[in-house]
């Protein structure tokens, strides 16, 4: 059976496709700049540009909206304009409930310690423009941001796996803070669903992992002897620190995780 909701996903890609087949909604539209081949009808277009909006699809009561999209601030140009593309989106539907997809890296070194939502950011890097977005989206008056680690699953396999000795950036021993793709599309769909969820909330597996043991696992699911394996690090200086999503795993409930290498689908429970 249909709902009666409306939802807009944003940077759409097979994340986003994911969580619209979670639940049924009454309509479903994505907004991407390129071309793809996703079950979903599909607008190609910049979400920073006035003109996107125009099209007749955008002429509807979105009462949900999912961005996805990165931020593109890797290689330290200007990004994806995300800040602005919220402002177009708060401004055409202010009463909508935005779900966004954050990033730990707003977070800085703890030198091992423990992060929760409360922790200080970073003023390094990427951060700022970050937490520019990240203040965007709160515009909206039903907002959550998920603080999502690393993004792993079955078909994402690290493509240094192949090098000997095997080198990893930073310390190899530092927390690996993960979520496999098919438990984040679960708790997406629930962060947009369930009102009892406002707010930040770091958004990482309770699975204790360093970026070695995340390697090895890779390697041993595909049957190769990692006894002998070095693995060593870059000498980079990398953000060491462990997330804390205590409150996303007591929201949840008893949970069966899934590790990086194991295939879906999620064994979370879909939302009611």
């Amino acid at each position: 059976m249909l709902s009666d909701d409306d939802l807009l996903i944003v940077g759409c890609g097979r994340l986003g496709a994911g969580v619209a087949l979670a639940r049924p909604w009454r309509s479903v539209l994505g907004l991407r700049r390129s071309p793809a081949s996703l079950p979903l009808p599909l607008i190609y277009g910049d979400a920073a540009a006035v003109a996107t909006y125009e099209q007749p699809a955008f002429d509807r009561p979105f009462s949900h909206i999912l961005l996805t999209a990165t931020p593109g601030l890797r290689g330290g140009g200007p990004g994806n304009r995300l800040d602005q593309a919220l402002r177009l989106l708060h401004h055409r539907w202010p009463q909508a409930r935005m779900v966004y997809t954050a990033s730990t890296a707003v977070y800085g070194d703890a030198d091992g310690a423990v992060v929760d939502e409360n922790a200080a950011l970073s003023s390094d890097g990427r951060s700022p423009q970050l937490q520019e977005i990240e203040a965007a989206v709160k515009n909206f008056a039903q907002h959550v941001i998920l603080r999502v680690g690393a993004i792993v699953g079955a078909d994402r396999r690290p493509r240094r796996l192949d090098q000997k000795p095997l080198q990893v950036s930073g310390d190899p021993h530092r927390p690996f803070p993960f979520i496999h793709q098919e438990d984040l599309q679960q708790v997406i769909a629930y962060a947009l669903w369930d009102r009892r969820m406002q707010g930040v909330w770091n958004c990482v597996a309770p699975l204790s992992l360093d970026y070695a043991a995340y390697y090895r696992g890779y390697l041993e699911q595909e049957g190769i002897d990692t006894s002998n394996l070095v693995i060593e690090g870059d000498g980079s200086q990398q953000p060491n620190r462990r997330i804390d999503a205590t409150r996303l795993w007591q929201h949840l409930g008893p949970q069966a995780w899934l590790l990086p290498w194991q295939p879906g689908p999620s064994r979370i429970r879909p939302p009611i």
